[in-house]
């Protein structure tokens, strides 16, 4: 999210979260793999396996989710990705994912996982 130290709050709105949400999941299976993640009022956190060109996917999410919240830029220009390696590193984001928004007490939030991530204790 755009903002400087601990960001602006905009999905601290519920409105706000439910669009982002709807957004992540229309295209479940088809462009994306969604594993597991979180919003939180200030950034977000996912685990996915991309099933088109990443560049091109975080581009429409970004777009489409500003335009839909109705504000020109809300996201940072780049975003941090990394390669999972194995199962072991599957599990460790999956917990990362869920121990994030009470970790830095960041109040309301909204969490989804895969059956997969589920089994993940």
């Amino acid at each position: 999210m755009v903002g400087s130290g601990g960001g602006e709050l905009l999905l601290k709105n519920p409105s706000n979260r439910e669009i982002l949400k709807e957004i992540l999941m229309y295209e479940q299976g088809t462009r994306a793999d969604q594993h597991a993640w979180v919003i939180t009022p200030n950034h977000v956190h996912m685990l996915f396996t991309p099933l088109t060109p990443l560049p091109s996917l975080m581009k429409s999410w970004k777009g489409i989710s500003a335009r839909k919240i109705g504000l020109s830029r809300i996201w940072q220009k780049n975003y941090r990705d990394t390669l999972i390696r194995d199962a072991s590193h599957f599990a460790n984001a999956v917990r990362y994912i869920r121990r994030n928004p009470k970790n830095l007490q960041l109040g309301t939030f909204t969490l989804w996982e895969s059956d997969r991530a589920k089994e993940v204790k």
